[in-house]
């Protein structure tokens, strides 16, 4: 399963990883953000226990394993206000959801937040980078969709 995320950080370490981790291993994870790693280990035969500290990471994982549709209908609800419109310039609004995003109570309104925010910053980071839409389109939606992962859990620890 290919992560719905553009992954900011590009790790090039997969293989090796593989190498390392014997198949039936129960591996714990620390650093998760796009997925890239977790998921390739995931559906390679290693059961991944994903941890984070940030509540925001946690709400869109597990927003994603219950529901992705959710969170696709809302990134592409929330992009159409960043089509050109002549109130404000689609950048301005861009820039102002950057800021403002995480503070929806909704946690699948603020996965659907994070998903176009990734996918339209150019870094892949939610709140910064600058604006660009071209990673965010119908293929990115349905890849959105469709995400299912097996041998995959995440745990929010405070």
């Amino acid at each position: 399963m290919k992560t719905p995320l553009k992954d900011p950080y590009d790790f090039k370490c997969t293989k090796i990883v593989k190498e390392l981790i014997p198949r039936g291993s129960v591996v714990d994870s620390f650093l998760l953000y796009s997925g890239k790693i977790e998921f390739s280990l995931a559906e390679s035969g290693r059961k991944v226990k994903a941890h984070t500290n940030k509540i925001t990471i946690y709400d869109f994982w597990d927003c994603a394993l219950k529901n992705p549709d959710i969170i696709a209908e809302n990134a592409e609800y929330f992009s159409s206000m960043l089509a050109p419109h002549p109130i404000f310039s689609n950048e301005k609004m861009f820039y102002t959801l950057q800021e403002k995003w995480d503070s929806y109570d909704d946690p699948y309104l603020r996965s659907g937040l994070f998903f176009l925010l990734n996918r339209s910053s150019e870094t892949g980071l939610i709140s910064s980078g600058k604006f660009n839409m071209e990673d965010f389109n119908s293929i990115s939606l349905m890849n959105m969709q469709r995400f299912k992962i097996k041998n995959f859990n995440i745990t929010h620890d405070n």
